[in-house]
């Protein structure tokens, strides 16, 4: 529901390109450009959308690779689009590991802490708790984004998990 939809894959001088869904709400980054940071709710709709994608592809063993604010679009009315998965992956010539299935989520974590805070995620040595630098946020919320930021991938949930958690994190 939340992939952006591929209508053909076309051959061109230059390869193979691919004829997909027009996303007019443009892109989860020009969002933030505008509005610097939104709210738990909206990010939950955003976060929740982009991970059942991911879970979803992860069920098909294909990695996204590329999950950024510039890869998540919006439809007219709002609804959040995973975007850019590049011709190999959903051509399904390129499989993944699990290694780069939790890249995955680190990444959709990063795009959460960016979206709840209006900044690029720090390293980890200088990192304030999301807590501390939202402090409306619902704790529950706060968790999920930093089990997804686990520098070890053994501790962060997979995609469904983390789209569970989110989901589950506004009362």
């Amino acid at each position: 529901e939340n992939l952006l939809r591929v209508h053909t894959v076309l051959d061109t001088d230059h390869g193979p390109a691919l004829l997909m869904e027009l996303a007019r709400g443009g892109s989860l980054g020009r969002v933030l450009q505008a509005r610097g940071a939104l709210h738990p709710g909206e990010a939950v709709t955003v976060l929740v959308g982009a991970a059942a994608v991911l879970a979803y592809l992860h069920s098909l063993n294909v990695c996204h690779g590329g999950v950024s604010p510039g890869n998540i679009l919006f439809t007219s009315s709002g609804k959040p689009l995973l975007a850019d998965l590049g011709t190999a992956g959903l051509l399904g010539t390129e499989r993944t590991s699990a290694a780069s299935k939790e890249g995955d989520v680190l990444a959709l974590a990063m795009v959460g802490w960016l979206i709840l805070t209006g900044r690029a995620l720090p390293p980890a040595e200088r990192r304030l708790p999301l807590s501390v630098l939202v402090p409306d946020l619902p704790a529950a919320l706060a968790e999920v984004i930093d089990a997804g930021l686990q520098e070890d991938a053994e501790l962060r949930p997979d995609a469904a998990e983390f789209a569970r958690r989110v989901f589950e994190s506004i009362p």
